[in-house]
């Protein structure tokens, strides 16, 4: 099913027939990298490590999310990065959000010790500052759940 909605994203990103799902006023492949990443984090860990799916998946949704959100609504200093703008009120949601949701996600099954959530949260949040053309939205996830995936082997919480 992620899949099939993947590339359905991909068709509405090239012939506009919901518009209103590409509109993040500038040229983004966000919808569909987010969508191949959940597709690759089911295949990857749904068998084994199905936390660490999750973990990924919600960290990109409420983080990214979050920081897109409040990031150009609240006034603070701000930066370019590759010509993408870079708040420090989007960057502290994201990390704090990312944090949040780890915590969470901690609560619910296997997890790495809670130093090593904190290290997944910083490394989701500075890959997050690296956002050209969406690719975050495939490096977040993915990444989120590789290091939860290898970090619950260290220890769990």
């Amino acid at each position: 099913a992620a899949v099939v909605i993947t590339l359905l994203a991909a068709l509405n990103h090239r012939m506009r027939i919901l518009p209103a799902i590409e509109d993040v006023n500038r040229h983004s492949y966000g919808t569909i990298a987010y969508g191949a990443s959940i597709s690759l984090l089911l295949l990857l860990f749904w068998d084994r490590q199905p936390i660490a799916a999750v973990a990924g998946v919600m960290v990109m949704a409420f983080g990214d999310g979050l920081a897109g959100l409040l990031g150009p609504l609240v006034t603070s200093p701000s930066w370019q990065v590759f010509q993408q703008r870079r708040s420090l009120v989007g960057t502290a949601v994201m990390g704090l959000a990312s944090l949040l949701v780890l915590q969470v996600v901690a609560s619910i099954g296997p997890a790495p010790a809670t130093p090593w959530l904190l290290t997944i949260a910083v490394v989701a949040t500075a890959l997050e500052q690296c956002a050209v053309l969406g690719i975050d939205n495939l490096s977040v996830p993915i990444t989120v759940g590789w290091l939860w995936q290898a970090l619950s082997q260290q220890g769990s919480a």
